[in-house]
């Protein structure tokens, strides 16, 4: 049983009837990250569970000797799928799929797994696929750290809510490999898997990834505001004694665990966790929302159980007496209204003397109940009919009628357990929890939950009737006395205190300033350098040999080769859809050009004599300033992604085979049209993303910085693609495009910090450069050295080109980044080791240049990561040297490059100074300088106005 699924090849196995495949991941997870995209190389085994998320283990498990780290992990967003074998081959002769049912488990957001029910208990002789997914609890999963720890960390209180996503996602794609249709996906949940349904609700992705939910004791009630969210992270911050919330990045997991522990040690524990409305993944106006239709729609059955909070009750000789603190641990501010609601209902008791202990008892958990849970139900019941949705509704009153127990009966076997059914026999209780099994299942297999075993259950419309799940099933009016309603849309809110407002916001408004660790004092003096805006040449002190190197790389040479694949797939189409590349066949690449006077001039302006080996070596300009399309090298991975985006949409909707010309897609720019291609950039990404997605026939969104250059934004919109301006720099316009990107299911967002396949599309032109040194018959190897110097903004490009040459060339290649000096975002990211989590504003750097298209605050983490162990040295540029460059550059050579890109001009300045000099020769590379090759790379410029060159070349007079 091996499926291809969009990660890689898994194997199951059969087992009684049923296909098993166990632990598949769906995504990878970081600490505070959202889900990120998981593939793998050979075929998985999908044959035992996967880890489940960090929480706290059960005693039984403590006491049987558990072995913790080998069941519970961080990174943990993996799925079970159970497929009965018979129907599944029958379906597949009949050319149909199976329905399918996928379970988000509860746990008040603190516990359970994919593992808490098995495909055997849920499908038994039906006839529907079981899916269970994993997603990160507590701590991990939803403490917000927006609040402390600023703009960067506001989606950390949804990573949950966003791995449930990804697997909904994840499903969506391949199921259909498994046997099942994707049209009919029920996602089912209980308590917090129903509550985390309720804010999935919001998400647009729902639309397309599931037909029908089954909501259970949960709504939508767990959504806190930001200021709530902030204040349980406040709690989490004191319990752990730390002096900077910026240390519980790198707690230990289990110190953090220990303090999620004593953080929920307390009656309310339920509500501490929960979706948060951070205006990213769950908008800030979502009450609206919900009321006015802007949600998910389909088929639904929601309810809860009528004694939901029975056993608090049962279990506290006190509980009269402990319900206020009770409701303030569980509702927060909310619990005014509860005990409010109690003093009026114990003061008439009392006027009509008809009070009881056990009355007032029985209103305590009524309050409770109603508050915690079944008033949402019925609410959210209410809103989905009124918009639109076909809703089943239901009340659980059957034995106890404790807290999701129509699930547990239906589902678990909890009608053995004669404490939920006091006095009433086991036969009657096993007939119970068959029908309302049966009516679940059928609902999962027909859309239906009707069958002739229960009276006729009709959805909420004129006739407001829900079902009674009784002794004696049967229906009944919904009227308005079905539950309590003084409470707000929120169950629990909280105030934050002033001192810890105040606290939080020094930590996320940082004044500029080092952090004092031991990777900033060993940068100190480079740092110190830069604040003080010299220009300064820093060399890696953890460059290794390529051998060893690429052992931590996250990319591979068969991955660059495949990418090199995909782009002459590609040819044919890129051909027909722009005349410039007809005389290439659809191959965009551009010239290396000798730039022997260039180079004199260079080294005569940076001291290197007649007598220096330096001088005598060979100087070529890589011209990606005249890459076809685009005119830079964004021309390289910005295509490239929209291409490989392009191709997997294009082969899902069966639009083409890999075997196929692609010139075929050049008929289907009306299917493109439905769908948007997006992209935060400073400009030249911008053009290669908003014209390469235009011609195809997407809509095109660029988000840029106001102070982008304007020919850029002219050029864009002359192309029909949309540019949005935002105030501030580069970093405030790619999240706005991201968050606006995510609320569109048909939207795709290029993300320059974190994209593998822009940084593997850059990465193809190593291989394109090595044809052309062979062409030139310039040898590389360990007595020809090649020096690459390369401009560098967020990263991706020239992480992406040296990653390739040294995969192409080896120790034999030597890389150089070039940035400005107010805006040297990667050196500070990799010099104090903290790649994105350091800003050139925090050094007191402004990050405006003359070089726009480097003026990038903070690096990608992916480059700065990849880049480790790679790349020789960073060197930074004052603004006023690029004018000057690009006039001797036209002047000598007849070439105009951009201002950003003459930052490779620098490259033989810092190797033919003092320290440059040092530095050869502690390499052994000093004397075979003179027969080495230097390659400038000119980065972009080709696409820029008449009246804009002469602008800049004035500059230089």
């Amino acid at each position: 049983m091996r499926i291809k699924t969009t990660g890689g090849y898994v194997e199951g196995f059969e087992e009684n009837g049923l296909q098993n495949f166990l632990g598949i991941p769906y995504a990878r997870a970081e600490r505070f990250q959202a889900p990120r995209e998981i593939n793998w190389e050979g075929v998985f085994q999908a044959d035992a569970f996967g880890k489940k998320a960090v929480q706290s283990h059960p005693a039984q498990e403590t006491q049987a000797g558990w072995e913790g780290r080998k069941e519970y992990g961080e990174d943990c967003l993996n799925l079970n799928i159970y497929v009965p074998a018979r129907a599944a081959l029958k379906a597949r002769r009949e050319g149909k799929g199976l329905p399918v049912a996928v379970y988000i488990h509860g746990g008040a957001f603190q516990n359970g797994s994919n593992r808490d029910r098995s495909g055997k208990q849920i499908i038994r002789d039906h006839s529907f696929i079981y899916v269970s997914i994993n997603y990160r609890l507590g701590v991990l999963g939803y403490l917000y750290l927006g609040a402390a720890l600023g703009e960067e960390y506001r989606g950390t209180g949804n990573n949950g809510t966003l791995d449930q996503l990804a697997a909904l996602r994840w499903i969506y794609d391949n199921i259909g490999e498994f046997g099942g249709d994707r049209s009919r996906i029920t996602v089912f949940g209980e308590s917090a898997g129903a509550k985390t349904l309720g804010a999935l609700l919001l998400r647009p992705e729902l639309k397309t990834c599931c037909s029908q939910v089954l909501m259970a004791s949960g709504a939508y009630q767990c959504i806190r505001e930001e200021e709530t969210a902030a204040a349980v992270a406040d709690s989490f911050f004191s319990l752990a004694g730390l002096k900077r919330p910026e240390d519980i990045l790198t707690m230990d997991v289990d110190n953090l665990l220990a303090v999620q522990e004593r953080l929920v040690d307390n009656p309310g524990n339920t509500c501490t966790f929960g979706p948060v409305a951070d205006g990213i993944t769950v908008p800030m106006d979502w009450r609206e929302a919900l009321r006015s239709g802007r949600h998910w729609s389909g088929k639904a059955i929601v309810g809860s159980c009528r004694h939901e909070m029975v056993f608090r009750r049962l279990g506290d000789p006190d509980f009269t007496a402990h319900c206020p603190a009770i409701a303030r641990a569980l509702f927060g501010q909310n619990a005014e209204i509860a005990i409010e609601e109690f003093e009026e209902f114990d003061a008439g008791e009392r006027q009509e003397e008809s009070g009881s202990a056990l009355r007032r008892a029985l209103k305590w958990e009524q309050l409770l109940s109603d508050y915690m849970y079944r008033t949402y139900s019925r609410r959210l019941a209410e809103l989905l009919a009124k918009n639109g949705s076909q809703v089943w509704y239901y009340s659980m009153d059957f034995g106890t009628a404790s807290h999701v127990l129509d699930q547990s009966v239906a589902f678990d076997g909890a009608w053995r357990d004669d404490a939920l059914f006091p006095g009433i026999a086991l036969e009657e209780r096993r007939k119970t929890a068959e029908i309302i099994y049966e009516s679940y299942v059928r609902f999962f297999e027909t859309g239906d939950p009707n069958w002739e075993g229960i009276p006729e259950w009709k959805p909420l419309g004129d006739e407001r009737e829900k079902m009674v799940w009784d002794g004696r099933i049967h229906t009944e009016p919904l009227t308005e006395e079905e539950t309590l309603n003084r409470f707000p849309d929120e169950v629990f809110r909280l105030q934050r205190s002033p001192d810890h407002a105040a606290a939080t916001k020094e930590t996320a408004d940082p004044q500029p300033q080092a952090v004092p660790d031991a990777a900033m004092e060993e940068a100190s003096d480079i740092i110190a350098r830069m604040t003080a805006q010299r220009e300064v040449f820093w060399i890696n002190p953890h460059r290794v040999s390529f051998a060893k190197a690429k052992e931590s790389l996250d990319f591979t040479m068969a991955d660059i080769e495949e990418a090199q694949a995909r782009l002459l797939r590609f040819a044919p189409f890129l051909e027909g859809c722009f005349p410039e590349l007809q005389k290439t066949g659809g191959i965009i690449e551009s010239p290396l050009q000798d730039i022997p006077a260039m180079a004199e001039s260079l080294w005569d302006g940076c001291g290197a004599g007649e007598g220096a080996p330096l001088r005598h070596g060979r100087m070529l300009m890589k011209l990606d300033s005249e890459l076809a399309v685009a005119g830079s090298v964004k021309a390289r991975g910005g295509i490239y992604e929209v291409l490989a985006a392009t191709e997997e949409l294009a082969l899902k909707a069966g639009l083409l085979k890999e075997t196929d010309d692609y010139s075929v897609l050049l008929k289907h720019r009306d299917f493109f049209s439905h769908y948007t291609m997006q992209v935060g950039s400073t400009g030249n990404l911008g053009l290669s993303i908003g014209i390469m997605s235009a011609a195809i026939g997407y809509r095109a969104v660029v988000h840029m910085s106001s102070d982008a250059r304007q020919w850029k934004k002219d050029l864009l919109r002359s192309k029909g693609v949309i540019v949005k301006e935002y105030e501030g720099d580069y970093g405030a316009a790619v999240k706005e495009g991201r968050a606006l990107s995510d609320a569109d299911e048909n939207s795709y967002f290029v993300d320059d910090e974190h994209s593998s396949r822009l940084f593997l599309g850059y990465a193809v032109a190593a291989l394109r450069l090595k044809k052309q040194l062979a062409d030139k018959q310039i040898p590389v190897d360990g007595d020809h050295p090649l020096f690459v110097y390369l401009p560098c903004g967020v990263g991706g490009a020239p992480g992406g080109i040296t990653l390739g040459l040294k995969y192409v060339f080896g120790d034999a290649v030597h890389c150089f980044f070039a940035e400005p000096v107010q805006s040297p975002c990667m050196l500070l990211g990799m010099a104090t080791g903290k790649g994105d989590q350091v800003c050139v504003q925090d050094f007191g750097l402004s990050g405006k240049t003359l070089a726009d298209g480097l003026a990038v605050g903070r690096p990608s983490e992916l480059v700065a990561r990849n880049m480790r162990p790679l790349l020789d040295g960073i060197y930074t540029v004052q603004d006023e040297c690029l004018p000057g460059w690009m006039q001797r550059l036209n002047e000598t050579e007849g070439v105009i490059i951009e201002p950003s890109a003459c930052a490779c001009l620098g490259g033989p300045k810092i190797l033919a100074g003092e320290q440059g000099r040092a530095w050869l020769k502690q390499q052994g590379l000093y004397e075979k300088t003179a027969q080495a090759t230097h390659i400038v790379w000119a980065t972009g410029g080709g696409l820029m106005p008449e009246e804009i060159r002469t602008e800049y070349l004035n500059l230089s007079k």
